[in-house]
């Protein structure tokens, strides 16, 4: 590959749970699901002393591997609140049940967040499984 087609390819870094990020070409890895949840108080998002943002996204590689990875990120503003953030993120082989994969990335956010809050409440948690319930319901209906 020269330099040139380099600057072509449509980069994306994902970072992993357990290991360095990968950057992987876009057109390799399309995105085949995706569910997105998002909380703030107040009427405009920019305006708002809370939020929280929560993400699940699939991919899947030509030879059928998949890449299932998730973000969590809650901000406030008021002082002495603490911001809680979460990321996973794995490569599967090809055949590998997407729920389960899902589950097991939602699974490791949790733990993550358990571990950084020390077993206390985190807000908009549950922005998680609304994510991966998303995410479920995007993709494709299995025929039976």
């Amino acid at each position: 590959m020269t330099a040139t087609d380099t600057t072509t390819e449509k980069r994306l870094v994902v970072h992993m749970t357990g290991r360095r990020p990968i950057s992987i070409v876009r057109d390799d890895w399309p995105l085949i699901a995706w569910g997105v949840e998002e909380r703030y108080n107040g009427q405009v998002r920019d305006e708002s002393h809370e939020t929280g943002d929560a993400s699940i996204r699939v991919r899947q590689h030509s030879d059928g591997r998949l890449l299932v990875y998730g973000a969590f990120a809650y901000v406030c503003g008021h002082p002495n609140s603490p911001s809680h953030d979460a990321s996973a993120g794995a490569i599967y082989p090809a055949g590998s049940d997407i729920a389960e994969a899902i589950d097991e990335i939602v699974e490791t956010m949790h733990a993550k967040l358990a571990k950084q809050s020390r077993g206390q409440y985190v807000p908009c948690e549950t922005l998680i499984d609304r994510a991966a319930q998303g995410c479920l319901a995007d993709l494709e209906p299995e025929a039976i």
